[in-house]
């Protein structure tokens, strides 16, 4: 699966910025599974008032959850929650999506 969010720097002063994809798991995911995961970042240099383009992939693994019965990993049923941000307490943008799953 790829992402793909647009950063800006609304500053008057060139930087780095970090942008950071958090997935949240649809309510079928086991008992415990974290509300939203981290799964992926980057680190990008941006000059003041410019835009940049941030792809992120993800991996099978990404979206799925360790069974422990069944000794693999599932991809849940149901909508997916992909938020993008600066952390986990400042995302800026997010979409939803359900996956297919093999």
């Amino acid at each position: 699966y790829t992402l793909t969010a647009q950063v800006s720097n609304t500053g008057s002063v060139d930087g780095y910025a970090i942008p950071q994809l958090y997935v949240g798991f649809p309510d079928t995911a086991p008992a415990g599974t974290p509300p939203s995961q981290l799964r992926g970042f980057d680190k990008i240099w941006l000059e003041a008032g410019e835009t940049k383009k941030v792809t992120f992939e993800l991996m099978r693994r990404d979206v799925s959850y360790w069974d422990v019965t069944a000794q693999d990993w599932r991809i849940p049923a149901g909508e997916f929650t992909f938020k993008a941000g600066f952390s986990s307490r400042d995302f800026h943008a997010n979409t939803t999506a359900t996956l297919l799953r093999k």
